[in-house]
């Protein structure tokens, strides 16, 4: 049979399993723990009963005095019984007869081996259940804190979204307000040969010299190259930009500041190397009409 891994849960079941007071489904599953021979749990538990034959033959030894015999026999049912002193017999000729209300005092060695080995086990069967009970203590504290710890770090990332949230939230209200400004003009621009299902729009503030563009549909473009957006003015084309398409062909470019000095006369997309390039080179994919 093969070892079951070792708990170390088995150290606070052993000393009641030693006393014979485990029960249930630990004692069922620490019983078949030391059945599969873990060596650890079983020189524990022969330590354990050897403390407990210790405790038992010292107590066993120990005579109360008889203050103490007297306090413990008042406490049984009936009447007083009469108390013979330690080291003196019984006088047989004035011993009391059966229908006699006072009762003899047990034996010492009776009292001793019976009474106080009873008081020492239960003393420390106490002292282990209250182990026990600062163990299970421990054991729902500790759930308590990871329940605790949980919920903290749930609310801290409720928190973060609830920031991110506000901070998209922040920034639409600012787009839709540039989107729907008076003086914000439209343009929109048409695919071309290259990619003619695109077409893309872009809104202009030119109090600003700001602009929004959104394009749509394009293709991907080729490797080590991206698209860059252009503004023309009086025929002279100057860079807003490049950008990378998602996978839904979308885009998104803002303009803090437009590069045309005089009116803008056309918008122009064209796919160049990354990084973008000082003049046109490549073919146009979008022209605003």
């Amino acid at each position: 049979m093969n070892v079951s891994p070792h708990d170390p849960r088995w150290q606070d079941l052993l000393p009641v399993f030693a006393l014979e007071a485990l029960e249930g489904e630990d004692r069922r599953q620490l019983e078949e723990h030391l059945a599969s021979g873990c060596a650890t749990c079983r020189a524990e538990l022969e330590e354990l009963k050897r403390d407990l034959a210790v405790l038992a033959e010292a107590v066993s030894s120990v005579e109360p005095s008889p203050e103490i015999r007297q306090r413990l026999m008042d406490q049984l049912p009936g009447q007083s019984p009469k108390i013979v002193p330690f080291g003196s017999r019984l006088n047989t000729a004035a011993a009391p007869s059966a229908t006699d209300d006072s009762i003899a005092a047990p034996s010492s060695g009776l009292l001793s081996v019976g009474l106080w080995r009873g008081l020492a086990m239960a003393a420390a069967l106490t002292g282990v259940l209250l182990g026990l009970a600062t163990f299970w203590q421990q054991r729902e504290l500790g759930a308590v804190r990871y329940e605790r710890d949980r919920l903290v770090g749930q609310l801290e990332r409720n928190h973060g979204q609830l920031e991110e949230l506000r901070s998209e939230a922040k920034a639409l209200a600012s787009e839709v307000s540039a989107l729907t400004s008076r003086q914000a003009r439209q343009v929109v621009l048409a695919g071309l040969e290259e990619a003619p299902g695109a077409k893309a729009l872009a809104y202009v503030d030119e109090v600003q010299s700001t602009a929004r563009f959104y394009a749509f549909d394009l293709p991907a473009t080729p490797s080590g190259h991206e698209y860059q957006l252009w503004v023309i003015s009086a025929g002279v084309p100057a860079s807003a930009g490049v950008f990378t398409v998602e996978e839904d062909g979308s885009a998104r470019v803002e303009i803090s500041a437009l590069p045309a000095e005089r009116p803008i006369d056309a918008w122009a997309v064209t796919i160049e190397p990354s990084g973008g390039v000082p003049q046109p080179t490549g073919p146009m994919v979008l022209l605003s009409s």
